[in-house]
Parts: C-alpha cells; structure tokens; sequence
C-alpha cells in the first residue's frame, strides 16, 4: 500500500514539476520577444529570462535598441551611433577624401 502512496506522490510531483517548466519556458518569451525587437539575440535572452526572469524583463525594458549605422550599416546602440561615425568613418589627417566617381553617359539621339 505504501509503495503506490509513494508512486502515486512521485507521479504528482513530477507532473506538477513539469507543469511549473512548461510555464516558466512560457513566460521566458516574453523577454526574449521585447530584447529581439531591440536588436538582441532571441536564444540568449530565453535563457536569460528563463533562468532569471524578474532580472531579465526589468534589463529588456531598459535596454536601448541597437540601430544601423548610416555609413557601413553595422548595429550600433542608438546613443553610440555619432561616436561610431567620427571612429570609424572619419577621414585620415593629411589624406585627401576621393572624389565621387563621374560616368560620361553618351545620348543616343532622344533616348
């Protein structure tokens, strides 16, 4: 009698475990989702917010989103765009910038 009190308890404890799992996976879209359309990994925050959730939706909502620089196009957080720029996209002292390429376009009478 005992030994299916016991199995019928594990059983339930199992069940129940899972169940709480199940949820938590649930619950850890949520930051995951809010970091992702930030311009975060969707994978790191899931785990992020699966393991510590209240940490993780709180640090989403604080995050500022990641943009595109408008020289090379690589993500930048939106308050280091201008830094990235003057960095990386400055000219050399003493080099002068190259001249914009310009095509002769012959006309082909009215065309």
């Amino acid at each position: 009698m005992t030994d299916h009190l016991s199995h019928a308890i594990l059983t339930f404890f199992l069940l129940y475990l899972y169940i709480i799992l199940a949820a938590h996976a649930i619950l850890a879209l949520i930051p995951a989702v809010v970091a992702h359309s930030k311009g975060r990994g969707f994978f790191s925050w899931w785990c992020y917010g699966f393991f510590l959730f209240l940490v993780a939706l709180v640090h989403c909502m604080t995050i500022r989103p990641y943009v595109a620089c408008p020289h090379c196009g690589q993500q930048v957080e939106d308050s280091q765009v201008m830094y990235h720029i003057y960095s990386y996209h400055r000219p050399a002292v003493g080099v002068a910038r190259p001249e914009p390429v310009r095509y002769f376009i012959p006309s082909n009478g009215g065309y």
